[in-house]
């Protein structure tokens, strides 16, 4: 034994020697924090919004007044980079970062929204050129409730989102809040995306057949391996169904509170004696920012990973070691439309159903109603205004994408999509512009993050603040509008207990307070 042996290289040697090729570990980080901007500053025909605080000492009691994507940001994303890209937890996991996310990191850090991009390069190095960052909904909407064409705005813009972000196509597909059907399937497989993940109690029948169910009504299955979607016009898209009690245990225990690598790679052994692989799917705010003492314990598992013989793989490597391989992929059919968040399907985001913990909640089904009035009423000035001059108006709305990325400039926009018709001029083409301006917080305004929580508050003005930026972009393409939506606002009324604790006692107090708010916060950075 020389002078220079690593003794960590030796100990791999053995195990690999008494258990074999080593096993596989695929962690995915689901990221995503809502846009948290002054809605009425992001100029026309571009994304460009800047990130400012989070204007919610007026809404829920303490000074707190803190930008929340800028605390994940310290507390989470940037502590998982590590010393630098190569070295990070990204390089060796999946994850996405939703659109509405990275709008504001390359405005409050792009040097970390460089690190990521190296850390997805250095991924695909690794993994056979498969990188770790995979797609989102564009607003982290939830794609089964979208109306009309809402849901393949989401997964299109979503997509050219990443393209443009890491520079490829991505391989999978995060559903915001898992959540899916069979209609959202069959776009993913219409759009090339080979993959996305879903909880156990998601899955309906594997192989045709319903699983043994365990009494907490979780399947009995094979964590570690993918599943092809058993539906029509679904060809060649397949689901991880991740492993629920890994998962869970390190959300919801105290666990990584420990910064026990050791222990984690125990547990994770344990898991691998029962499963092919481990996939294990996890909000990234979990470590860090919710488990202070996750950083720890994640890095120093990736550390130690090799000892125990574990391959720490992305998702996508899964896959194509899955389908290189010679054993059959089991076919998976799902509840639809279902979620990982709500044991009701997707009621926790359009109804009084009770989650999260039995809360009582009535404010939601006319919440989105109040939502669904106001797009229907856009979704109308549109067809209006422009059915005169774009003969494809729903596929227009898919490639409004290259203006807000600056692939193209409006105006050049404007003269493909009317290619053999009356060109817009003066009056005209002001209105084209307001109303493809007002896309944007069209689809913002149906954020997830509105519905999701107990009580309607903050992220709930954040819905009221797209949606008052969208009535002031129609502008006079909308008289009475704002008044007739207040009016519907006036009748939703927060749930008990909650107004008690500082917060709107409706939600046109909501969206008054959201209003006052913006004006204040435009005023000062006008003065700037």
């Amino acid at each position: 034994m020389t002078a220079n042996t690593n003794i960590s290289n030796i100990r791999t040697l053995a195990r690999t020697e008494a258990f074999g090729n080593p096993r596989n570990v695929a962690l995915h980080l689901n990221t995503h924090n809502p846009l948290r901007s002054v809605y009425g500053l992001r100029p026309q025909h571009t994304l460009e919004t800047p990130a400012l605080p989070e204007l919610s000492a007026t809404r829920q009691p303490g000074s707190t007044n803190a930008n929340w994507t800028d605390v994940c940001l310290h507390y989470s994303y940037l502590p998982l980079m590590g010393r630098n890209p190569k070295e990070s937890a990204y390089r060796c996991s999946t994850y996405n970062f939703t659109p509405a996310l990275v709008r504001q990191l390359e405005f409050m850090d792009p040097h970390f929204l460089e690190n990521l991009r190296k850390a997805d390069e250095w991924s695909a190095k690794d993994q056979n050129g498969h990188g770790g960052a995979i797609a989102s909904g564009f607003d982290h909407a939830i794609l089964p409730l979208g109306k009309g064409s809402d849901p393949e705005i989401q997964i299109t813009w979503g997509i050219e989102h990443f393209r443009h972000t890491f520079g490829r196509a991505p391989e999978g597909f995060w559903a915001p809040e898992a959540a899916v059907s069979s209609e959202v399937l069959g776009s993913l497989a219409k759009h090339g995306i080979k993959f996305t993940i879903l909880s156990p109690w998601q899955v309906e029948r594997i192989n045709g057949e319903n699983p043994q169910w365990t009494g907490e009504g979780y399947p009995v299955m094979d964590f570690g391996i993918p599943y092809k979607i058993d539906l029509p016009d679904t060809q060649g898209l397949y689901a991880f169904v991740y492993n629920r009690y890994l998962s869970q245990e390190l959300a919801f225990t105290d666990f990584l509170n420990s910064g026990d690598g050791h222990g984690l790679a125990e547990k994770i052994t344990a898991h691998l004696n029962c499963n092919s692989a481990v996939t294990c799917a996890s909000d990234t705010e979990t470590f860090g920012l919710h488990k202070k003492g996750g950083i720890v314990t994640l890095l120093r598992y990736l550390a130690y990973a090799r000892e125990f013989n574990h391959r720490p793989v992305n998702l996508a490597f899964l896959l194509d070691q899955a389908l290189n391989s010679e054993k059959d992929i089991p076919a998976l059919s799902i509840k639809s439309p279902s979620s990982w968040s709500c044991e009701h399907g997707v009621e926790r985001w359009t109804a009084n159903c009770g989650c999260p913990d039995h809360t009582d909640n009535p404010w939601r089904e006319a919440f989105r109603e109040a939502l669904n009035f106001l797009a229907a009423k856009y979704d109308d000035i549109f067809e209006k205004t422009a059915r005169r001059f774009i003969p494809d108006l729903e596929g227009a709305k898919l490639r409004y994408i290259d203006v807000l990325l600056g692939k193209k400039t409006f105006d050049n926009f404007i003269a493909e999509e009317t290619i053999g018709r009356q060109r817009p001029a003066g009056r005209s083409l002001s209105d084209l512009s307001a109303i493809f301006d007002g896309l944007v917080p069209r689809q913002g305004m149906f954020v997830s993050c509105g519905w999701f929580f107990h009580g309607m508050g903050l992220e709930t003005g954040i819905c009221l603040g797209q949606a008052g930026d969208l009535i002031a972009r129609l502008g006079a393409l909308a008289p009475g509008l704002e008044e007739e939506f207040r009016c519907m606002l006036g009748g939703i009324y927060n749930s008990a207990g909650f107004r008690e604790r500082g917060q709107c006692e409706t939600a046109a107090d909501q969206y008054d307070l959201t209003k006052r708010e913006q004006s204040y916060w435009a005023e000062k950075i006008s003065a700037l």
